[in-house]
């Protein structure tokens, strides 16, 4: 039933929007909830897929939105726009980032729930390749994820502010979830792993309200 008010909500608006095409994103995100609890979960690699795709897709719908309203109003120069390019670079980014995140918990959890989902036949990653290559899997995710950031920051941002929160609340809090993950033992460890990248995930949104204040205040 949830399903079914999302998909409503979602199309209410999108007709609101004046675009009610757009709701058909909504249906297929339910279908694809619906598919992944009847068998994607159980497949390799598709599940933690599709559940990273879906997380992705949240800041996209946004630009999605925002795109057909620029484009009504200003085409076809709309895609001239430095602005507007510049607007897009930044949900992309967001939208790769909570991938690459999502993905990495995903496999935590993954391993955490090792023992059942060998029971009950489910293709997880650890059950195929083995928690050790599970665990290199998710470290080496985590280590594009790093680079990523940095990449951005020394090619585009530059500013001291983003240096230091990424460091503290992205990088470090990284580097700490692969030593619990390395040296769990028990499913506690991997809890708390997984519980520490939902926080990672959302300092990377809050990072977007740390842009506004130093954009507001001129901190570059």
């Amino acid at each position: 039933i949830f399903n079914v008010i999302g998909v409503g909500a979602g199309f209410y608006v999108s007709w609101r929007a004046n675009y009610f095409w757009l709701g058909i994103f909504f249906l297929i995100v339910s279908g694809l909830l619906y598919f992944y609890s009847a068998s994607y979960k159980r497949q390799f690699l598709i599940g933690n897929i599709v559940v990273a795709f879906l997380t992705a897709l949240v800041p996209m719908l946004v630009a999605v939105f925002e795109w057909s309203a620029l484009y009504r109003h200003y085409a076809p120069n709309v895609v001239e726009m430095p602005s507007l390019r510049l607007i897009f670079g930044w949900i992309g980014g967001f939208s790769i980032f909570a991938f690459l995140t999502s993905m990495s918990r995903e496999i935590i959890k993954d391993i955490e729930d090792f023992e059942g989902d060998m029971a009950y036949g489910r293709n997880t990653v650890p059950v195929i390749t083995g928690i050790p290559a599970s665990k290199i899997i998710v470290a080496f995710i985590s280590v594009i994820t790093i680079v990523l950031l940095y990449f951005v920051w020394y090619n585009y941002l530059h500013d001291r502010i983003t240096l230091i929160y990424l460091t503290a609340t992205i990088v470090l809090p990284h580097l700490y979830v692969l030593y619990l993950l390395f040296r769990s033992r028990n499913k506690r460890e991997l809890h708390s792993a997984s519980n520490l990248m939902k926080i990672i995930m959302f300092a990377g949104i809050l990072y977007s309200l740390v842009v506004k204040a130093i954009l507001t205040w001129n901190l570059i």
